[in-house]
C-alpha cells in the first residue's frame, strides 16, 4: 500500500514540479538571452531591446484582447440562451394553456397555498381530549 500511496502522492505533485520546471527553463533562457545581446554591438543591441520591447508589448495586448474576447462572447451567450428561453417560455404557454396543464409556477404557488392551509387548519382544530368507544350498529333481522 505504501507503493500506492507514493505513487499517488508523486501524480499530485507533478503540476506543482512542471510548473517549477517551466519557471526555472524560462529564467535560464531569459539570462542567456541577456548574455547573448550583451555580446552584441551597440546598435543592434538597442535594436534587439526595442523589438523584444515591443513583441513582449504586442503579447500582453493580444492576451488583453483574448480576454476581453472571451468575456464579450460569454455575456453574448447568457444573452442568448435568456432569449431563446424567453421565446421558448411563450411559445409553450398557449399549448400548456390550451391542455390545460399547470405550469411549475402554478404548481409551486399551489403547493405554498395547501400548506398554509393545512397549518391554519391544524391551529382551528380540537383534538378530542379522550377517545369513545365506537358505537356499534346491529343489523335489523
Amino acid at each position: 500500500m505504501t507503493a500506492k500511496r507514493t505513487q499517488k502522492g508523486l501524480l499530485a505533485e507533478l503540476p506543482k514540479r512542471a510548473k517549477g520546471l517551466r519557471h526555472e527553463v524560462e529564467k535560464a533562457t531569459r539570462r542567456a538571452f541577456e548574455r547573448a545581446i550583451e555580446l552584441l554591438p551597440p546598435a543592434p543591441r538597442k535594436q534587439v531591446r526595442e523589438l523584444t520591447h515591443r513583441m513582449e508589448k504586442a503579447g500582453t495586448e493580444l492576451q488583453r484582447r483574448v480576454e476581453r474576447t472571451r468575456h464579450d462572447v460569454e455575456k453574448r451567450g447568457e444573452r442568448l440562451v435568456a432569449v431563446v428561453t424567453e421565446r421558448a417560455e411563450k411559445a409553450f404557454t398557449p399549448v400548456v394553456r390550451r391542455f390545460d396543464i399547470a405550469s411549475r409556477a402554478e404548481v409551486d404557488r399551489l403547493r405554498k397555498r395547501i400548506a398554509a392551509l393545512e397549518k391554519r387548519a391544524e391551529h382551528h382544530v380540537k383534538r378530542p381530549e379522550h377517545h369513545h368507544a365506537p358505537t356499534v350498529v346491529a343489523p335489523l333481522a
